[in-house]
């Protein structure tokens, strides 16, 4: 995060890794979603085509009460879009939240300035009108990883790290629950 140097994706990247959010949630998250007097955050959950709502950790509703002072013009001004844009489409137009596209983009910058751009190899496209692309170890679904990994660590608990990641199933969960030999060689010592 210390090589993020735009204020709106370093946002959007703290609320991804600490609330476990998706690039398509994280962009469509408006003010009224947020309730800053119960500490919780409205997420139109984007899978499962739900309504979640989430506690906002200390540090995530400090992030987000500054920049909502510091922007609620602005904010109001673009529907009231968290991440509001910057862009004019057209004369009378203008995208009234930032992209995913763009969201991605600005990390895979990033991921290029800390040295953290590895890739694990070519796409195979099979789809006509589709060319291969690299596959990079770190994208914004990283950060996901990173929050539900993180979650099962502190509670040790499965359903709460389900419930959290706003899986419909566990399956689904376990797949971003990562564990390293370390970790798994302590459990044997007990």
């Amino acid at each position: 995060f210390n090589c993020c140097k735009n204020s709106k994706a370093h946002l959007a990247f703290q609320l991804m890794a600490g609330l476990g959010l998706r690039v398509g949630e994280v962009v469509n998250l408006r003010i009224d979603d947020i309730n800053f007097h119960k500490n919780t955050i409205r997420i139109e959950t984007e899978k499962a085509k739900t309504i979640d709502f989430m506690h906002l950790h200390v540090r995530v509703r400090k992030l987000l009460h500054s920049w909502v002072q510091k922007f609620q013009n602005r904010i109001l001004a673009n529907n009231g879009y968290i991440l509001f844009s910057d862009n004019k489409l057209k004369a009378n137009q203008s995208q009234l939240h930032i992209s995913p596209h763009w969201l991605r983009n600005e990390f895979r910058s990033i991921c290029f300035l800390a040295g953290l751009n590895e890739n694990y190899g070519i796409s195979d496209e099979t789809r006509k009108g589709k060319r291969q692309r690299k596959l990079y170890r770190l994208t914004t679904h990283s950060l996901r990883h990173y929050f539900i990994t993180k979650v099962y660590k502190n509670c040790k608990n499965p359903l709460h790290t389900q419930k959290l990641a706003r899986h419909q199933d566990f399956k689904s969960t376990q797949n971003y629950i990562h564990i390293n030999q370390e970790e798994v060689d302590k459990v044997l010592k007990i």
